[in-house]
């Protein structure tokens, strides 16, 4: 199919006139987007502040509060196992001293 040099002409304008419309949607696109992450981000802190109030005036009332406790990650959990070796040396001192039994049983 043959054009003419002034169609071809004409949709050339038309391109570059929607090739810019289309580069200015995306940079809305973009700000919209992180407009909407900052909304969420502002609703998440927010309710966690509802339910933080709404804690506080039930333990006011001395009833339980219904926001469940956060959890805990997996490094959190695993840290609270470490063994250091100044911390095995004190307990094998501490049960030469005064017995595995009181040890393992008791608060020393």
């Amino acid at each position: 199919m043959w054009l003419s040099s002034a169609v071809y002409a004409e949709m050339k304008a038309e391109i570059a006139v929607l090739t810019e419309r289309v580069t200015a949607l995306r940079a809305l696109v973009t700000a919209a987007d992180k407009y909407v992450a900052d909304l969420l981000g502002w609703v998440a802190e927010e309710r966690q502040r509802a339910e933080a109030a709404v804690d506080r005036m039930l333990n006011v009332k001395n009833l339980p509060g219904i926001t469940p406790p956060k959890g805990m990650s997996l490094d959190e959990m695993s840290s609270m196992f470490e063994e250091t070796p100044e911390a095995v040396a004190a307990i094998r001192k501490a049960s030469e001293d005064v017995g595995i039994e009181e040890v393992l049983l008791g608060e020393n």
